[in-house]
Order: structure tokens, then sequence, then C-alpha cells
């Protein structure tokens, strides 16, 4: 499972209660869920910088090391209703998708 987060608060402290829930499932079902943290619409902000510092010092969530960048294009290609890569093949973003593919790629291979 993937759990997207923005870094503001109201998305932290909801990845908290998601945890919670993914908890309560797996009491229920005895069954763990595997799940991984992406950082979603990051900016290049201090402010963004620090969360995101402070995020991953004082918590262990399963972090992705990809983060995908803040652009106007994701926005522009889903008024479209275009994917990233047709709308703007070249674009950071669109790279930013295709690294986080491969990293999900990579970490599914290892659990097999």
């Amino acid at each position: 499972m993937l759990v997207p987060v923005l870094l503001d608060g109201f998305s932290i402290s909801n990845l908290n209660l998601v945890i919670e829930n993914l908890n309560t499932i797996k009491d229920i079902t005895n069954k763990e869920k595997k799940y991984r943290v992406v950082i979603n619409q990051l900016s290049r902000t201090k402010d963004k910088r620090e969360k995101l510092n402070s995020l991953l010092i004082n918590h262990d969530y399963p972090f992705l090391n990809m983060c995908l960048r803040q652009t106007a294009i994701v926005n522009n290609s889903l008024a479209k209703f275009k994917p990233t890569f047709l709308h703007r093949k070249k674009s950071g973003i669109t790279e930013d998708f295709e690294l986080l593919t491969k990293e999900i790629e990579n970490i599914l291979e290892k659990e097999i």
C-alpha cells in the first residue's frame, strides 16, 4: 500500500490515523498490510525542508526515498485527462513518477 503525504500538519497528523487503522486491520485479520509512505507535492521552501527533516528524524515510518515534487504540470494534465507522461514527457514530475515506479518495483522484487 502506498500512502501519499503532504508536508502539512493535517496530512502528518492523519498519517498516524492511517497507521492506527492498518494496525486495527492487522489485529482483526491477523494479516499485516505492508505499506510505504511517499512525500507528495514537495516544494523547495525552507519550511517544507524543515518539516521533511523533522518527519524523517522523529518518526520511523517506512518512507520511500523518492519524493514527488510540487508542480502545476500535474494539475494541468488532470484537467486535460492525460497522464503526465503524455502531457509533458520530459518534465521533472514525469521523471519523479518513473523513479518512484522503479523504487516500488525494487521493493516488490526483494519481498518476493
